[in-house]
């Protein structure tokens, strides 16, 4: 399977567990809405410290989101 793939399926589990919607995940992580709507979608990819921001705000390892890849 594609890396983002993995990696957008990971983020989208991990945001749902954390009962979180994208604005309230994009905001605790100190990035756009829409920035972070692009990468869920698979059609942006994130760089290693945009992981770890999002990460962060998930309460979540950086190693959950890359879980699989």
């Amino acid at each position: 399977m594609d890396p983002l793939a993995v990696f957008t399926t990971n983020l989208k589990a991990a945001r749902g567990a954390a009962d979180m919607t994208q604005e309230q995940l994009a905001n605790e992580a100190g990035i756009g809405q829409a920035h972070l709507s692009r990468i869920e979608n698979g059609r942006h990819d994130p760089s290693i410290r945009m992981v770890a921001k999002i990460a962060s705000a998930l309460k979540v390892s950086v190693a959950d989101l890359m879980k699989g890849i």
